[in-house]
């Protein structure tokens, strides 16, 4: 049954018209259980990713992915699952959602994340999710579904999946038409899965030390914000699930849950607020407008964190190009936070921009900075830097001859000047010693 079931999942995403899914659907096999297999699940999760690729504006910016999966991580080492089974995503898009697909794939909204005030408050959502996947609410769906008509159990199925990625008032228009019983039917278990993953959020949030109550504040503001004509009701609200009673729910029972476990100091969430900073630095129009923006509130006082506020401007500065000015800022950044990762690697790319890859590369002393480093080469259109520093990182992680085969790709990009293709060489011999020596 998993199998075709799964085909009218994925193809009911047609019926909506602002969506193109790719036809190209995984092969799920029978099921042997009651639920998917979790190898089943995973290959659902690809089929999942490819149509948010498609249809979505998914972030490729490796520091701000990375700060999330970092949260993500440790978020889920508190789970049933574990660190490393989620893969964890931004979508840039306004809409305050966030969303749990099949296979441990969880996708944010750069809205939720301009929304959340601290660090907690985006832990808990992402919480939330985590236990959706952690307790397989998904494949208690296909369990549900199965006992229904095909063609109401794909649509129900292709709804809640819909609503995930893309807001919950196009996936219930999608599923309503003749099926009120059985959407009844959906609504009532979906709202089950809520509670569990409520509870279970709250349980993550305590054991990795964030604040328990995060959850309802954050709930409390948005509700706020809606009842004073500041925000429609939030997406997130809205898909977990549709109901006009789940704001003052959600707020009650996180609040009596959160009151169960003892008071956790808010989390220190200076990397969250240059997070934050570096997505509302993005969000403008131009450079010069971003810029003009931080400007403003530095002046004004207007920010929770003046350094955040700065590293905002920053790259509002570089955005325009104006990169001696943001030298200039960065420099005071530098000053009080010398190892802090996401200031570092934004250091790298300064130089990078500037034209100096020597002083790039120096910055550059942990593995991940060194991919940073190659991302913004690659969209520079500097192929061999890109590959060098592809090299860096490898070498540093373990994987010599891998690194050996990036400069080999780096000495074969037309145009490289002599000096350029002798520090090439240079590095290559002394990564293949290394390779050599690590074999004997």
């Amino acid at each position: 049954m998993i199998k075709p079931l799964l085909t009218i999942l994925l193809f009911s995403w047609t019926l909506h018209p602002a969506l193109a899914l790719d036809y190209s659907l995984p092969d799920m096999g029978e099921s042997s259980g009651a639920y998917l297999s979790t190898v089943q699940e995973r290959k659902l999760g690809r089929a999942f990713m490819r149509y948010v690729h498609a249809n979505t504006n998914v972030v490729k910016d490796t520091m701000l992915t990375g700060y999330l999966q970092s949260l993500g991580d440790r978020l889920a080492s508190k789970a049933q699952l574990g660190a490393g089974s989620f893969n964890f995503f931004l979508v840039d898009d306004m809409l305050i959602n966030a969303f749990a697909g099949p296979g441990g794939y969880i996708g944010v909204h750069t809205g939720l994340i301009l929304e959340a005030e601290t660090e907690d408050e985006l832990a808990a959502v992402v919480a939330h999710e985590i236990a959706h996947v952690s307790q397989r609410h998904i494949a208690r769906m296909v369990q549900e579904a199965e006992q229904m008509a095909m063609p109401a159990a794909g649509m129900l199925l292709a709804a809640i999946l819909l609503g995930a990625a893309t807001g919950g008032a196009g996936a219930m228009a999608m599923a309503a038409g003749g099926q009120a019983a059985l959407m009844q039917k959906q609504i009532n278990f979906t709202r089950a899965n809520e509670r569990e993953a409520d509870n279970i959020g709250i349980q993550i949030l305590a054991k990795s030390k964030h604040d328990t109550r995060a959850m309802a504040t954050f709930f409390q503001r948005l509700g706020r914000a809606t009842n004073s004509g500041g925000v429609t009701l939030p997406e997130f609200l809205l898909s977990h699930p549709v109901t006009a009673d789940r704001t003052a729910d959600a707020l009650a029972r996180a609040r009596a849950r959160a009151e169960k476990y003892p008071y956790q100091q808010q989390h220190d969430d200076f990397d969250f607020q240059l997070f934050r900073a570096a997505i509302r630095a993005d969000q403008f129009s131009s450079g010069k407008s971003s810029a003009k923006h931080f400007k403003s509130t530095l002046r004004d006082g207007r920010y929770r964190s003046e350094d955040a506020e700065r590293y905002g401007l920053v790259l509002g500065l570089m955005r325009s190009r104006k990169y001696s000015e943001a030298r200039k800022e960065l420099g005071k950044l530098l000053s009080k936070h010398p190892r802090n990762p996401m200031i570092r690697a934004t250091n790298a790319r300064l130089w990078l921009k500037q034209g100096n890859n020597q002083k790039a590369v120096s910055t550059a002393d942990d593995p991940q900075t060194f991919k940073l480093l190659a991302r913004a080469a690659a969209g520079s259109k500097k192929k061999a830097d890109s590959h060098a520093a592809l090299a860096d990182y490898h070498f540093l992680v373990g994987e010599p001859d891998v690194a050996v085969q990036q400069l080999l790709i780096a000495l074969k990009t037309p145009g490289l000047s002599f000096y350029s293709k002798s520090k090439l060489e240079a590095k290559k011999r002394m990564m293949e010693e290394e390779s050599a020596a690590l074999k004997r």
